[in-house]
């Protein structure tokens, strides 16, 4: 029997006795007993919610019982004591003494049977056998009600307060039984064998249940809806007779038709549910809107949850946003969390949009029990809505009130970490973050503290790079086996084909720990939303970005265009740093319209506005109203309260109080990305600066970084701006060596520079095989070059390096890809060596591609062509025209030429 639907005075004693199991019978009995017809209409009071008890008697002075039927004060104080017997208990003794007071049906027994439940409720088992209630009970049962028969069996059958007596507690049953009593009835019915009559009846276990029920159905009064739920409840659970959820759901569907919410609410679960009986959904929606009407917080719940994910519903966000705020506004928690998260969801991160979130956390940390994780919830949505340093102060707060309430709240604890690392400046200061840090590492093994101490021992720390602790930590993150999988192009193209079963599950568990890089492969291998649509839902739900992480891999496949349409639709769903990646693969091609520009900039205008330094850069570069002074006037209020990395190394030289300077510094030592370009970035504001004993440091930091020949070199050219002695130039040359090392063309070319200024010593075969290697890793388009610079090479080098290579087929393909100079050299090369006519077109036509790119001697050379008829039919005025050109392109010979032809049509004197 189910205990929130036990029916009379004894209900919390019923119910331990149902839990304990009374002998099981072969099988529940069959038989088929049908709700009668009764007219619907609003006949129930309705179990009032736990909201309106504990309004109704929180607020009661206790002085004078409710104006409310005894009958349903009664069922109200056997709800306070299933809701929370120990808030509840004094409230629940007051006024059962002012019943035995005022009511003349409550008597001294009922006092009893009452004082009995409750201490039972409160486990209080030594205040019963203090006081010898059970004792009592057992002499005033047998001429006592049927409810006190029910409990006396109850208590000897358990041990309750007293022996245990089987046969005792038997007769008491049967007596109870024989008197009427439904669930006596009901329980001997649960007892006996299949085939034999129910004990003490002397009747068919198919007879009795028609008469328990009958019995429990009762007068159609206010609490009717109660006794039919019961009814409801056995053939639902199948617990004394046969499962028929059909049936179940009739006497549900009863006992709603006559204002039963809690009724509704158990049809409509069973609609929703639909394992048992046929889901109708029109009388689901009736049903759940009845129970949500009547303030069930349950149902609103549903109802939310149906609006919030679509499905069985049409999807309605709004309409999921009342509910859940319907029934957090009546005290439900569940409401508010999941406020909460449909706001954070579907914020456009709006100002006004994350402030509407923090409101609800700070509700939610108001309440009397607080959950740790609403403290760093709150923290985060802080630190986003008021800005990153704007909001630091009141965050903290929040981080350290979670990790009191729950010292293993490991979010908050990484949270802390990267708070304090702003003003970390001593060893002991950055040992007390990295052993924060590496508390949650040993709480949760998840990659981001890892990285997070990787990130302080390689370029954060005043005492970086410490390359010993950075590796070991790198280390750890791979093997603990959550490092991010980060997949190639080729990579993914080749997983595409034939997927291998461990990188797929590894993937699939990092989307579901919400990474949004691996959601976005994963997507890529399985080429379509449709299986992976959870895991698309949940990365969003924990604040990844996997629309965004989407348009990253279609660039890494060379899908520009799909990946516009993934970043445009990031940027309507709201997914942080959208705005700014669609800019920049909209720019990385040439601004082809002032609409493209416009379009660029209104993307970035609002993240600029919000302290993004790259958004700001972008603005100074694409707005020809607007400097860099002009920009910092603009939003150095922003980058305040919120500045990036790149935001706060812009304003570095900007400020004016050396604190402030300071201040910003500790900023960027708390978030900066380990970048050799960042490092190199403050390396030049430490010398812009006058702190010129802080340069050392960040190249070192910027030399650790490098990953890359691009990051070496400019690591080497900045060193070299900021430092003209000997020992920069040597230190220079071990950095140029670096990228030579990794195939960087232009590494090569500014070691060979450094030998031909006498800056290093270079031996002739280094100088050779540099000036090879260069050659080799030179894209075509700067082949032209790097053969000029060979030509000027000294005679004994330049005669090395041309030995080894084929010349011809450098410009050819040089020229094949565009390049007007690649294209000049090509076609002198086969004009020296023409033969035939054709020798002669492919001159002319090289010449013509080269002059359309604005090669002004190759102007010259095909307005020479068309004067002699070179490959192309003879033409003075073509010749002419490409005369004409190339002069005003600048082409000194050109200009010469046009003046001496100019003066030879001149009349003579």
């Amino acid at each position: 029997m189910h205990p929130t639907r036990a029916c009379g005075l004894a209900a919390l004693a019923s119910a331990a006795f149902a839990l304990s199991g009374p002998p099981a019978q072969a099988e529940p009995v069959a038989v088929r007993f049908a709700p009668p017809e009764i007219e619907a209409g609003d006949v129930c009071v309705a179990r009032a919610p736990k909201h309106v008890l504990a309004t109704r008697w929180g607020d009661w002075s206790g002085t004078a019982l409710p104006d409310m039927p005894i009958p349903l004060i009664r069922r109200d104080l056997r709800l306070l004591a299933q809701m929370d017997v120990e808030r509840w208990a004094e409230t629940i003794r007051t006024a059962n003494d002012l019943l035995l007071r005022d009511v003349e049906s409550y008597d001294e027994t009922d006092r009893m049977l009452d004082r009995i439940d409750l201490l039972i409720a409160q486990d209080d088992i030594a205040t019963l056998r203090e006081e010898g209630l059970v004792e009592t009970l057992l002499e005033v049962a047998p001429q006592g009600s049927t409810k006190a028969k029910l409990m006396a069996a109850e208590m000897l059958r358990d041990g309750v307060g007293v022996e245990a007596d089987a046969d005792r507690a038997e007769e008491f049953l049967r007596d109870a039984a024989f008197a009427g009593h439904p669930d006596a009835i009901l329980q001997l019915v649960a007892e006996t064998p299949a085939g034999e009559p129910v004990p003490g009846l002397g009747i068919a276990p198919e007879v009795a249940v028609p008469l328990a029920f009958g019995g429990m159905l009762g007068r159609v009064d206010t609490r009717v809806c109660d006794r039919i739920n019961q009814i409801a409840d056995h053939y639902e659970t199948g617990d004394i007779v046969a499962a028929d959820p059909e049936l179940a759901e009739e006497w549900y569907r009863l006992s709603a038709s006559l204002g039963g919410s809690n009724g509704a609410w158990s049809a409509a679960q069973m609609h929703i549910a639909a394992n048992r009986i046929e889901r109708d959904p029109e009388v689901m929606m009736a049903l759940l809107e009845q129970a949500a009407d009547a303030g069930l917080t349950y149902a609103m719940l549903e109802l939310g949850r149906m609006y919030a994910n679509g499905g069985l519903v049409e999807q309605d966000l709004q309409r999921a946003e009342d509910f859940y705020r319907e029934a957090a506004d009546l005290g439900d928690t569940t409401g508010l969390t999941r406020l909460v998260n449909l706001k954070r969801e579907n914020s456009d991160g709006s100002y006004e949009a994350t402030g509407e979130i923090v409101a609800l956390l700070e509700r939610m940390i108001a309440l009397d029990e607080p959950p740790a994780w609403a403290f760093s919830r709150l923290g985060n949505m802080l630190l986003e809505h008021e800005g990153r340093w704007a909001g630091e102060a009141r965050a903290e707060k929040m981080f350290t009130t979670a990790l009191e309430l729950d010292p293993y709240q490991v979010p908050a604890r990484s949270r802390l970490a990267q708070i304090e690392m702003r003003e970390a400046r001593t060893e002991q200061e950055i040992a007390n973050v990295t052993s924060r840090l590496r508390r949650v590492v040993s709480a949760n093994g998840r990659a981001d503290p890892m990285q997070d101490l990787q990130s302080i021992y390689l370029c954060r720390a005043p005492s970086a790079p410490r390359l010993d602790d950075y590796a070991y930590w790198v280390e750890m993150e791979e093997f603990s086996g959550d490092k991010t999988v980060d997949l190639t192009a080729m990579e993914t193209r080749a997983q595409r084909a034939d997927p291998d079963p461990l990188v797929v599950a590894q993937l699939q568990t990092q989307a579901l720990n919400g990474r949004a890089a691996s959601l976005a492969n994963l997507l890529r291998i399985e080429g379509s939303d449709g299986t992976l649509a959870p895991l698309v839902d949940l990365v969003s739900d924990e604040g990844g970005r996997p629309r965004n992480a989407r348009g990253d891999a279609a660039l890494k496949l060379g899908e520009r265009e799909r990946a516009i349409e993934l970043l445009r639709s990031a940027v309507e769903a709201g997914e942080t740093g959208a705005r700014l990646d669609l800019a920049v693969v909209l720019e990385e091609d040439g601004i082809a319209s002032e609409e493209e520009r416009e379009e660029i900039l209104d993307l970035v205008r609002p993240l600029a506005e919000s302290g993004r330094g790259s958004a700001i850069e972008t603005i100074v570069e694409l707005d020809d109203s607007v400097s860099a002074d002009d920009a910092w006037q603009t939003y150095r209020d922003a980058i305040d309260r919120n500045g990036d990395f790149t935001a706060l190394a812009f304003a570095l030289t900007r400020l004016e109080d050396p604190a402030q300077v300071d201040d910003y510094l500790g900023r960027i030592q708390a978030i900066m990305p380990c970048y050799s370009g960042n490092a190199l970035t403050l390396a030049r504001a430490m010398d812009a600066l006058d702190r010129s004993e802080d340069v050392p440091h960040w190249i070192d930091v910027a030399e650790a970084s490098a990953r890359t020949g691009w990051e070496y070199v400019s690591t080497a050219d900045t060193l070299l701006e900021l430092d003209q002695s000997e020992a920069a130039y040597a230190r220079a040359a071990t950095l140029y060596r670096e990228g030579i090392d990794r195939g960087y063309a232009l590494a090569m070319r500014r070691m060979l520079n450094l030998g031909k200024e006498g800056r290093i010593e270079l031996a002739e075969a280094e100088t050779v095989q540099l000036y090879s290697r260069m050659i080799s890793a030179s894209p075509p388009e700067n082949i032209p070059s790097v053969l000029t610079m060979v030509s000027f090479a000294p005679d004994e080098v330049r005669e090395k390096v041309e030995a080894n290579i084929d010349r011809r087929a450098l410009l050819r393909a040089s020229a094949e890809g565009g390049n007007a100079e690649a294209q000049l050299e090509l076609a002198m090369l086969v004009q020296d060596e023409a033969e035939t006519a054709a020798d002669l077109n492919r001159y002319a036509d090289l010449l013509a591609a080269s002059a359309g790119q604005g090669n002004d001697a190759a102007m010259l050379r095909l307005s020479q062509a068309y004067t002699y008829g070179l490959g192309v039919e003879r033409s003075l005025e073509r010749a002419d025209l490409w005369l004409a050109r190339a002069a005003e392109a600048g082409n000194e010979e050109a200009v010469r030429t046009t003046r001496m032809l100019e003066t030879a049509k001149e009349p003579t004197q």
